[in-house]
């Protein structure tokens, strides 16, 4: 016996309009006239739903949504119980019903816009649903007369996904599409393991590229995700246009795509908002796709999340991949979404808007017990080559796209859109990075793309050193391939002229013409200058002048690749834009994984293992393409001993040698570390290889500046020699605070390994801490500080480290990230065993963590002993912080003699060392020492102890609005409520909680919940129990709300609260 028990009504649409249900089989009515009351209240109530899901308001969604569940059940009930019949059926026999409702018409045109498209049947089953707290049945829309039938299964043991997000940079806000990639390849990394599945990821974001793909490959399931709009002329996709600006994509459009595909897929994702939309006459994005034809359609009827719209395709292709039907996939997707939502305090019911038409219900399934997938890459046609030497990628490339933009709108338009200081005017760009990075595959595609664009572009490209017989070669070449240019032939055939005169005379020839000139690896080209940037050398110099005055006024453009800038000769030195390029990120490297899964390359790797690899190779393009094919067969235990050795060494490519299997096998014996330290040994001699290795203390890159300690007695000009050191890979470029950054290639020293290390460490902690004052933003900040300590650590320069320590211990205790803080502190003792303040840290850290007073007092007082062997006198401000430290941590102990002690001695220090009592730290003493005493019972002393701590506080600062002046304010208030001076306790918690609001900009803290709970308290002692009520009621929501969660200790002591008021009144206590 089947699983589930199918079930088909027909709502079919005649030529005059009038809708007629029909159910299939008995029992239910057949060519029932549906009354079109009937209908105009159906569709009051769906948009009725829209608005309480748009207005995000969650009891009217809920109420909304049961009345919409219940008339669709009534449509589809009638007197005879047609439904409740099934239903009743497949509970006795404990199967599932599977109802699909088909939309009908002799217009197939019609069907995009039937009645049936914004009944929203995925909420029929709501009702039953909230009642037996499970769906009772699944229900599908179907455009069109197919019948049911059994699942189309798909050819292959797996699931071929082409995944492409689209974000354009003018379009807003504007989504982190690396991010989201990254996202959906680790959802299905699992089955992509088992190879039950395959991503392709089209990196463009257009619809051209798109296009381009689904024409060469086949694929099951194409996922969009990015904006949707609704326009006035009907729903758009944003997707981008070649420049990464907007582009509103129709629907037509995007058919005429999917209808040229190799294979029409079948399942379209539209993980856009309000995809599945149909907003008054005008149909659905998703109604659309299905009534031209696509198979099946999945999308939003509203704005979704990026997370539960990846939950939402995570649980679909899981299931799918697991051997379940799109409906079967998307009903559990909705069941996982809702329970999710369930366990929150005020669900949003996201997943009642997750919406599956379909133009076959039946739908399809992999075959999990077939062979999985397997598709190897052909290594032949992995590059190919622009002009003679200029080997680019032909498949894989990843990542980069809005560089590719960039370049493309160089190469389109002549301008350059520069992050910061917008759009102008270039003759051409120079993209320039460390060997490998990917320089050329970048401008590669960008001239793909250009030429996608223009297809009459013409290319000339010259690879290497300039001179005129290359140059010749290459645009006597172009010429060629353009065919029919007489003029151009004759032009740079006068022999009498120059080379580079000639080429002038074409540039001008093509002023008009779309051409794109390329110097690949031009840093051949390049002298070392006195200072500053690399300088031209005469004949390449020669070239740029006869190319550049066309490029900036005519349609040619030039593009460059380098390892190093330079300096533009004479008039032309704004021509260019100059654009780094650096390492791959996160999802550049994962996508990677993806595909070497997909040819087997890396079947036994994990990504774990390949992410490890790529960190220790830089992760450098070139060098993690010759490793994807190095790798193939091998497991993560062979792949760790490969990464050992390639964190020292990695070799050296020459055209073909991607394919030659000798080069795969060995360990090639000049590598990129041997070669360029060789280069520098020539130039420079061995005082730049001794300054390598001192530089490389520091991890991450940093300005030029921060490097000149560094060079002390070697004859090294940093001025000159960073960027030449850079073009060889010796140094890494990247950018810092706006300006460019600089570091020692892990490549090239996989470690610091230089003489003298401490002294390079207090070099790189100097020059942290004063990048970190450089910065406005706390983060950044921090991230600074934190370097400076952890190299004043490691060359040992204790008070340093004790000072950057402070700072530290402040900010992420003050941030409340207390294990990190913990963690912190435990290193900064396990490297300065002997630090006072290292082992007060870590006790107090210990403390703030939750671990166990006792073992945080004993620490505080090793570290209270030290200080006081160190200093040989308690008058210092570091014993009275530590006594502080120690006397709160004591009165958690229960020690509250002992806590009363310390803090008293710690005020009485803090008094004689500033000659005052107002200063900040007597307040925070005066603070605790009340908490203290309060707790002993002796509330005339604790509320002195917290008049004064207010008062100095109030003195200092010059305003109340402060926290610890607010957390003064609600202790006194508790100690006005022990001594029954109601009046006074609720002045100071009212106080408190006004400051808490104006310091958080908001009331939802759990700071001011915790004072509306006092407060409650004071009403409910004053009698005013209304008062109470309404005041700890907005306690317990504002505690759930932060929390998220009704669960929690503040929460039910609100209720616990409530509960009191409640039977004050008279009532019974609603909540317990």
């Amino acid at each position: 016996m089947s699983r589930s028990l199918s079930a088909m009504v027909d709502l079919r649409l005649d030529p005059g309009g009038a809708l007629i249900l029909s159910w299939t089989e008995a029992p239910g009515p057949r060519n029932k006239a549906v009354r079109p009351e009937a209908i105009a209240h159906l569709r009051r109530l769906t948009d009725a739903v829209s608005l309480a899901e748009g207005q995000r308001q969650s009891v009217a969604i809920v109420e909304t949504r049961a009345a919409l569940s219940a008339a669709l059940v009534e449509l589809l009930d009638g007197p005879e119980r047609a439904l409740g019949q099934r239903i009743a059926r497949a509970d006795a026999e404990r199967r599932r019903l599977d109802l699909v409702v088909r939309a009908r018409s002799d217009d197939r045109g019609a069907l995009r816009a039937h009645p049936a498209t914004w009944m929203r049947w995925e909420l029929l089953p709501f009702a039953e649903t909230r009642r037996r707290g499970a769906p009772p049945l699944t229900v599908v829309l179907q455009l069109g007369s197919q019948d049911l039938a059994a699942p189309r299964v798909l050819e292959g043991g797996g699931l071929r996904i082409a995944f492409m997000a689209f974000s354009p940079h003018d379009a807003r806000p504007e989504l982190d599409f690396e991010r989201e990639e990254e996202e959906l390849l680790a959802a299905i990394a699992p089955m992509a393991e088992r190879r039950r599945a395959r991503l392709r990821v089209v990196e463009g974001g257009t619809l051209e590229e798109l296009r381009d793909v689904l024409l060469l490959e086949r694929f099951d399931v194409v996922h969009l995700s990015g904006h949707g709009v609704q326009t006035p002329g009907g729903p758009r996709l944003v997707l981008e246009d070649a420049f990464g600006a907007r582009r509103d994509v129709e629907p037509a459009e995007l058919i005429e795509v999917l209808e040229r595909a190799k294979a029409m897929p079948e399942l379209v994702m539209v993980s856009c908002c309000n995809s599945a939309e149909v907003r008054g006459s005008v149909a659905s994005f998703a109604a659309e796709l299905v009534a031209a034809g696509v198979p099946n359609v999945v999308g939003w009827t509203r704005p979704v999340g990026d997370g539960i719209a990846m939950l939402a395709a995570s649980v679909l292709y899981e299931q799918i991949g697991a051997g379940k039907t799109p409906v079967e996939a998307a009903h559990i997707a909705r069941e996982q979404m809702r329970r999710e939502e369930e366990r929150t305090p005020a669900p949003a019911h996201v997943w009642g808007t997750l919406h599956l038409v379909s133009g076959s219900a039946a739908g399809f399934r992999i075959d999990d017990g077939a062979e999985p997938l397997s598709e190897r890459v052909d290594r032949d046609e992995v590059y190919r080559f622009l002009g003679s030497r200029m080997r680019v990628l032909k498949t894989g490339f990843v990542g980069r796209r809005r560089l590719v933009q960039r370049l493309l709108r160089v190469v389109v338009r002549g301008q350059d859109l520069e992050p910061k200081s917008g759009a102008r005017d270039v003759a051409g760009a120079c993209v320039f990075g460390m060997k490998g990075v990917g320089k050329s595959c970048v401008v590669g595609r960008a001239v793909e793309r250009a030429k996608q664009h223009t297809p009459e572009l013409g290319v000339v490209v010259v690879h290497g050193a300039i001179d005129e017989r290359a140059v010749l070669d290459a645009f006597q070449e172009a010429v060629a391939v353009g065919r029919g240019d007489a003029t151009a032939e004759k032009l740079l055939a006068r022999a009498e002229e120059r080379v580079f005169q000639r080429v002038r005379r074409l540039m001008e020839h093509w002023r008009r013409r779309p051409v794109v000139v390329v110097l690949d690896d031009f840093e051949q080209n390049l002298d070392r200058g006195t200072g500053g940037p690399w300088l031209v050398k005469p004949e390449a110099a020669a070239l740029l002048e006869a190319l550049l005055p066309a490029c900036a006024t005519g349609k040619p453009k030039l593009l460059i690749t380098s390892t190093a800038a330079f300096r533009v000769p004479w008039s032309n030195e704004r021509a260019l834009a100059f654009m780094p390029v650096g390492a791959l990120d996160d999802a550049a490297v994962r996508k990677l994984w993806m595909r070497g899964r997909a040819s087997n390359e890396l079947a036994n790797v994990s990504l774990e293992g390949w992410h490890d690899l790529a960190d220790r190779l830089g992760r450098n393009a070139r060098v993690l393409a010759w490793a994807r094919a190095l790798l193939a067969g091998k497991t993560d235990e062979e792949l760790a001993a490969v990464a050992v050795s390639a964190s020292a060494k990695l070799p050296v490519w020459a055209p073909g040698d991607e394919a030659s299997e000798k080069k795969h096998a060995e360990v090639a014996e000049l590598f990129l570390r041997h070669m360029a330290y060789e280069q520098a040994r020539a130039a420079f001699g061995e005082p730049a290889l001794e300054f390598v290795k001192r530089a490389r203390v520091f991890e991450a890159a940093v300005p030029r500046e921060a490097f000149a300690a560094l060079a002390e007695g070697l004859a090294v000009d940093l001025d000159r020699d960073l960027d030449v050191l850079a073009s060889w890979g010796l140094l890494e470029v990247g950018e810092l605070d706006g300006v460019r950054a600089y570091r020692v290639s892990p490549l090239v020293e996989p470690r610091f390994e230089a003489d003298d290390a401490a002294r390079w460490h207090e070099v790189a902690a100097e020059a942290w801490e004063a990048l970190a004052d450089k910065t406005a933003s706390d983060a950044v900040w921090i991230e600074r500080t934190q370097a400076a300590w952890e190299h004043a650590l490691q060359g040992t320069h204790v008070a340093r480290a004790e000072r950057l320590a402070r700072r530290i211990d402040a900010a992420f205790d003050h941030a409340g990230l207390y294990a990190h803080n913990l963690r912190l502190a435990q290193r900064h003792v396990d490297a300065l065993p002997g630090s006072p303040f290292g082992h007060r840290w870590l006790g107090y850290a210990e403390f703030r963590a939750g671990q166990s007073p006792s073992r945080a007092v004993e620490r505080i007082r090793r570290g209270h002993a030290l200080l006081a062997q160190s200093l040989g006198t308690e008058q210092h401000p570091d014993v009275a912080a530590s006594l502080h430290v120690l006397g709160v941590v004591l009165r958690v102990q229960g020690d509250l003699a002992g806590a009363r002690h310390a803090l008293e001695r710690s005020r009485g220090i803090w008094s004689e060392v500033h000659g005052t009592e107002e200063y900040p730290e007597v307040a925070s003493s005066l603070h605790a020492l009340g908490i203290v005493l309060r707790a002993q019972g002796d509330l005339a002393g604790a509320r002195d102890a917290f008049e004064r701590s207010l008062s100095i506080k109030i003195k200092v600062h010059g305003t109340e609005e402060r926290p610890d002046i607010g957390a003064s304010l609600h202790e006194l208030g508790g100690v006005f409520m022990a001594q029954g001076d109601l009046a006074g306790a609720r002045d100071a918690f009212e106080r408190s909680r006004g400051i808490f609001a104006k310091v958080h900009g908001t009331e939802e803290h759990p700071d001011v919940a915790a004072l509306l709970h006092a407060l409650g308290h004071v009403f409910m002692a004053q009698g005013d129990l209304v008062g109470a009520r309404e005041t700890l009621e907005r306690s317990r929501g504002i505690f759930a709300k932060v929390h998220g969660t009704e669960e929690h200790p503040a929460t039910a002591a609100s209720l616990h609260a409530l509960g009191g008021v409640f039977m004050a009144q008279g009532g019974e206590c609603q909540r317990v």
